[in-house]
């Protein structure tokens, strides 16, 4: 006999949680990028993910909060928190990526299967639009 929960579900629902404990209105958890971005999480997001956080909180007052220099952008630290609560993260260029990646190692985060990759954008110009709709190839702007 086998009881299963969907996993899809079950992502929906832990990264819904996540998502909650980062836009939780009192953060307990400042982040100071290394080029001066100041943002804001949850203890407990990181502390899920990261065994070095997770000892250093442990050993703070629960009641104030905690505050983490890291050397590392903004950007990289906005995107390393999508990972954890949503699983991915998007930039224009992979060297972002691979940034987020070596924060993570910083953090001691260690995750399984990481894939860096790539999407296509398809060309306007070759589109298919309804009716009304027309591209022009030339400008690549659509015209209703």
């Amino acid at each position: 006999f086998n009881l299963e929960h969907n996993k899809r579900s079950q992502t929906d629902l832990v990264s819904s949680v996540l998502k909650h404990l980062v836009e939780q209105d009192e953060p307990d958890l400042v982040i100071i990028s290394d080029d001066g971005e100041t943002l804001f999480s949850s203890r407990i997001l990181f502390s899920m993910f990261s065994k070095t956080l997770r000892d250093i909180f442990m050993n703070s007052n629960l009641s104030d909060i905690s505050r983490v220099s890291l050397p590392m952008s903004g950007a990289s630290v906005t995107k390393l928190i999508k990972i954890l609560v949503q699983g991915k993260a998007f930039a224009n260029n992979k060297d972002d990526l691979v940034e987020v990646s070596a924060a993570a190692k910083i953090l001691d985060i260690e995750f399984k299967e990481l894939q860096i990759g790539s999407r296509n954008i398809k060309d306007l110009s070759n589109a298919v639009v309804s009716d009304t709709k027309q591209i022009d190839a030339d400008t690549k702007q659509i015209e209703m």
